[in-house]
C-alpha cells in the first residue's frame, strides 16, 4: 500500500470531486481511505444513486454554488474530457487547486486560457496520469534514468481493450470514450501511454517530430478512432512508438524499452517486469534474464492513492507554479499529437 500522509497540513480539509462517473467514485473513496480524511463533496447533475461509494461518507449537491458553499480547497475534475478545461479554470479561480483526470484538453488552444489563470491565480493544477505511480513501471523509469543499462534507444507501448467491455452496464456508444464531441478517441483516452513516452524521452522539450495515425476501421460504430499508432523521435536520435487500440478483443497491455546494453519489458497484465542483459561475467555471453513481480497486494487504488499523497505534496510545493506551467505544456502537446492526422 502507499504511504499514508503523515503531515495533516498537507492535505486540505475538504475536497470536492465534480463528476460522479466510475473514476469519480474513485476518486472520492481514495480520498475518504486516508488516515484522517477530508470531507469530501460530490458535484453532480443529478442526486442518483452511487454505485459503490457510500452516499452518507459524502456531502452531494447538484450545483456550484452549494459545493463553493461547503468550503472546499481542491477540486477532482472527473467529468468527460471536453468538460476538463473549463471546469479546472472555473475552480482555480474560486482559489482551488486542482487534480484533473486525464486528458487536460482535447485541442492545443484550450491550454492558452489555462495558462493565463494558471499565473494569474497561482493555484496548482495536476493532471491524473497514473502510470509513474505503477512500481515497476517506477522500476522502469529508474533503470532508464539511472543508466545501469545504457542509453535509451527505443520505447514501444501497446495498449488494446475492447471498448464494450470497459462499462457493461451502460451504451458503450454514447460513453465520452467513443464519441469526438466530448473528446473521446483511442488516442486522448488511452493517454497514459503517451504521457509516459514523453517522460521517458526526456520531457516535452526533447521531442523533435511526431506522427500520428487514426484508425476508424472497426465496427465499433463510433465516429471516433478506435486505435492510434504514434510515432516520436526525439533530439538525441531515440525514438518511441505507441499503439493504443480500443477494438482489441484480446486484451493486451505492453511496455518494452530498448537500451544499449539490454532491454527491459514491463507486462501490465501480468505484473511483470522482465529485464534482459548480457552480463559480463556470464562465460557464454548469452543474455540473461531477471524477472521481477508487482507485489502480490498490490491494488490499481494503490496508483490513486499514491497520486493522491503526491498532488498533495506538491500544492504546498515551493516550485508548485512551475509544476503546473510545466502540466499545462505537456496537455498542450498531447492534445497536438493525438489529434494530428499524418
Amino acid at each position: 500500500m502507499s504511504d499514508p500522509i503523515t503531515n495533516a497540513y498537507m492535505q486540505p480539509s475538504t475536497v470536492l470531486v465534480i463528476g460522479a462517473g466510475s473514476i469519480g467514485e474513485r476518486h472520492a473513496q481514495v480520498v475518504l481511505s486516508q488516515p484522517t480524511p477530508p470531507r469530501v463533496v460530490v458535484l453532480r447533475s443529478r442526486m442518483l444513486p452511487y454505485r459503490s461509494l457510500n452516499a452518507d461518507a459524502v456531502v452531494t449537491v447538484t450545483s456550484w454554488e452549494a459545493a463553493l458553499a461547503v468550503g472546499p480547497e481542491v477540486a477532482i475534475v472527473c467529468t468527460p474530457t471536453h468538460m476538463h478545461v473549463e471546469q479546472t479554470i472555473q475552480a482555480m479561480r474560486a482559489g482551488l487547486d486542482v487534480l484533473c483526470e486525464k486528458p487536460l484538453s482535447t485541442a492545443p488552444a484550450q491550454t492558452d486560457e489555462l495558462a493565463h489563470v494558471a499565473h494569474e491565480t497561482g493555484r496548482y493544477m495536476q493532471i491524473a496520469y497514473m502510470l509513474p505511480f505503477h512500481p515497476l513501471m517506477s522500476r522502469l523509469v529508474d533503470i532508464i534514468t539511472g543508466g545501469e543499462l545504457g542509453r535509451l534507444v527505443h520505447v514501444d507501448t501497446y495498449w488494446g481493450e475492447y471498448l464494450p467491455h470497459w462499462h457493461p452496464w451502460e451504451d458503450y456508444r454514447q460513453s465520452y470514450a467513443a464519441r469526438r464531441d466530448m473528446g473521446g478517441g483511442a488516442a486522448l483516452t488511452l493517454s497514459h501511454d503517451l504521457d509516459l513516452a514523453l517522460r521517458l524521452g526526456g520531457g516535452v522539450g526533447q521531442l523533435a517530430r511526431h506522427h500520428t495515425h487514426h484508425n476508424y476501421s472497426s465496427d465499433l460504430g463510433i465516429d471516433a478512432e478506435t486505435g492510434a499508432d504514434i510515432l516520436l523521435t526525439y533530439d538525441n536520435g531515440t525514438t518511441a512508438h505507441c499503439h493504443m487500440a480500443m477494438h482489441d478483443l484480446a486484451p493486451r497491455r505492453h511496455y518494452r524499452a530498448t537500451l544499449t546494453n539490454g532491454v527491459v519489458e514491463v507486462d501490465y497484465i501480468a505484473g511483470t517486469l522482465t529485464v534482459t542483459r548480457v552480463r559480463a561475467d556470464a562465460p557464454d555471453k548469452k543474455p540473461q534474464k531477471d524477472i521481477i513481480h508487482q507485489p502480490a497486494d498490490w491494488q490499481r487504488n494503490n496508483m490513486f492513492a499514491a497520486q493522491w499523497v503526491d498532488f498533495c505534496r506538491n500544492r504546498n510545493a515551493p516550485n508548485s507554479r512551475e509544476l503546473t506551467a510545466q502540466a499545462i505544456r505537456n496537455a498542450e502537446l498531447i492534445a497536438r499529437i493525438c489529434q494530428q492526422s499524418a
